[in-house]
């Protein structure tokens, strides 16, 4: 079977819900790795799973009538099989524990760090990191987790295309929920080759915060990238407001442009509202986002120059 970690839930015995938990255990590890962010989570469907194979699930110790449900633990292991990870075999067998199923790691399309390409990417190991905690540690302490055993574990990948250094997921499953609460080399996020060198890392930045969930940092980083590329316009005066500068950009550029493409005058207006309210709109990071796309898009379309050298002063 290979490698493999423990995953340990609770559900009425019967080998015939084994199969169709697997296949959605495997989708919900599949999402989570090739659609989710950082500390974004995806759930295994065991309801849908019951449903589908005519079998109810417990989804947490509590029953209605303890005397009428045998409850027992569900292992399922995640291996590493050669197997195509689209085919799950249906090889449960019922144990003195309970049932112990085989889900197979799935091959992954992921961002390479490397190729800077989305690549498909084989999994080379899988780790478990620490102990399981078990339903009714003193650690767990609200009532809502009692129920919800907790693993962490890591999953090695490696590009199938560079074959470059590994690329680790660091998985947490709380439950029937998965979050995605670690990754190294972080995910590389594909910069629109028109949005300007000078300004591409505060652009990456920006969208890694939103997708980690800090999205007013996120528009701190948008508006950091509209001063900085209009900086040069303000000719080397310290002094000087960044509103001031932004208008004077506006003032440069054609005026065909400023009457059909998204201004920078509103767009930084209303990311400095938002930071000094403390306003984390996930609408106004994804509205702004657009808009400045649109305007170095339409930068690049309308062969604009370059922005000037900014004086060195003294």
């Amino acid at each position: 079977m290979g490698r493999g970690m423990n995953f340990t839930v609770e559900f009425e015995v019967t080998p015939r819900l084994a199969p169709e938990l697997e296949r959605k255990a495997n989708r919900a590890l599949k999402v989570l790795l090739e659609q989710r962010h950082l500390y974004q989570a995806t759930y295994i469907d065991a309801v849908a799973a019951a449903c589908v194979s005519k079998q109810p699930v417990a989804l947490g110790t509590t029953v209605a009538d303890p005397t009428k449900k045998q409850l027992a633990v569900l292992t399922l292991v995640i291996s590493f099989r050669a197997e195509d990870p689209n085919q799950v075999a249906a090889s449960a067998q019922p144990t003195k524990a309970g049932l112990e199923v085989s889900l197979c790691v799935p091959t992954v399309m992921a961002t390479c760090a490397w190729c800077k390409q989305v690549r498909p990417f084989n999994l080379v190991a899988a780790t478990k990191v620490g102990p399981t905690l078990e339903p009714g540690r003193e650690e767990q302490t609200s009532e809502d987790n009692i129920s919800k055993p907790v693993d962490t574990f890591s999953l090695a990948y490696k590009c199938q295309a560079c074959k470059g250094p590994e690329e680790v997921f660091l998985v947490r499953r709380e439950g029937w929920k998965l979050t995605l609460c670690g990754r190294s080399p972080i995910e590389l996020v594909t910069v629109p080759s028109y949005i300007p060198a000078s300004v591409r890392g505060h652009y990456r930045s920006a969208v890694v915060a939103r997708d980690s969930g800090e999205v007013l940092a996120g528009l701190f980083f948008l508006r950091v990238l509209v001063e900085q590329f209009t900086r040069p316009w303000g000719r080397g005066e310290k002094a000087v407001k960044a509103a001031d500068v932004i208008d004077r950009y506006m003032d440069s550029l054609p005026d065909d442009f400023k009457g059909h493409f998204p201004s920078f005058r509103p767009i930084y207006e209303a990311l400095s509202r938002a930071i000094h309210t403390a306003d984390a709109s996930e609408n106004l990071f994804a509205e702004t986002r657009a808009k400045i796309d649109e305007h170095f898009d339409a930068r690049r379309l309308h062969r604009l120059p370059a922005p000037p050298s900014e004086p060195t002063g003294t």
